[in-house]
């Protein structure tokens, strides 16, 4: 939180020395990343050779705008290879913010060591690196909410948004809200709002139970049951917390254009309180989903006989 608190001040800093403002309207809750993975480009420039300590180099950077703390990363490699080795790091890295256009990246060294190798001149080996972490995708947006189902009042507002509402360029997360859909149920007294909002992974990777994720990148047996939850306790219509069905995303083709694709995808339902007729008014809708994400990486070195 300091170390956040410094690089907000120093933008800020920097902001009134230039005395522009540009970055301020950046809208850093875009795209479809969190956290990637890289090998540092000196990692697999050689052959290494049998018996010989090396170092690899990762390249963790957080593309996404949630601070992340308490990632998980695993390096596995094969035994018969390489020597024993601490291959579990935890690191917390900074996401994008309205005056900052990138977000934390951080080097994570693992000092390796290669066994003896059989007769041949050399072998490939393959490394893989499993990294699993909290995440978060948060929507803002306006609502055109029409609680008159008898059709009482005929004016709609000027700028009451269309619907439905589409979100494709992200937020910011690799769990997308690409659609929302608002409707309005007749009630005894009114109308009561119902949303369909819908959500996409557009990640390389899995969505995982955020309450356990880090045993996803353990060793641990990790149920079936907890792969693609979506915490969706916390989305709201003004002031009015919205009941919601709990979300899992399952994989479905879908067609985009003329083109076929899978995706991990989900309709989720939320209602909200009964509201007495009156005109047309804009509202704000705020979807705030929190879930844990795995991704991985693969390479390979050539380990060369002496």
């Amino acid at each position: 939180m300091i170390k956040k608190i410094l690089l907000i001040c120093v933008a800020l800093l920097f902001l009134t020395a230039c005395g522009k403002s540009e970055g301020v309207d950046y809208d850093y809750r875009q795209g479809h990343e969190g956290l990637t993975i890289d090998f540092s480009d000196n990692s697999f420039s050689s052959y290494i050779y049998e018996g010989n300590v090396f170092y690899l180099n990762l390249v963790i950077e957080n593309e996404g705008a949630t601070d992340v703390e308490g990632a998980r990363i695993v390096l596995s490699t094969e035994r018969d290879l390489i020597e024993d080795f601490e291959n579990v790091k935890n690191l917390d890295l900074l996401g994008r913010t309205k005056f900052f256009d990138q977000g934390e990246l951080k080097n994570v060294p693992f000092e390796l060591t290669t066994k003896k190798i059989p007769v041949t001149e050399e072998i490939e080996s393959k490394i893989r690196v499993d990294i699993c972490y909290p995440y978060r995708s948060l929507l803002s947006t306006s609502v055109c909410i029409e609680s008159d189902t008898i059709n009482k009042y005929e004016d709609v507002p000027k700028g009451c948004p269309a619907k439905p509402l589409s979100f494709n360029a992200g937020q910011g997360a690799p769990i997308v809200i690409t659609d929302v859909i608002t409707k309005m149920m007749p009630s005894k007294n009114g109308g009561v709002p119902v949303f369909e909002i819908t959500v996409e992974d557009f990640g390389s990777g899995t969505v995982l139970n955020k309450e356990n994720y880090e045993q996803a990148c353990s060793g641990q047996q990790y149920g079936r049951e907890n792969y693609g939850v979506v915490d969706v306790g916390n989305i709201y219509l003004g002031n009015d917390k919205l009941e919601c069905t709990k979300s899992v995303l399952k994989l479905e083709k879908l067609q985009r254009g003329n083109e076929f694709y899978e995706t991990n995808r989900a309709v989720i339902k939320c209602t909200g309180q009964e509201i007495a007729p009156r005109e047309p008014y804009i509202e704000n809708l705020r979807v705030d989903l929190t879930y844990g994400y795995k991704d991985y990486r693969e390479d390979y070195l050539t380990i060369v006989k002496k």
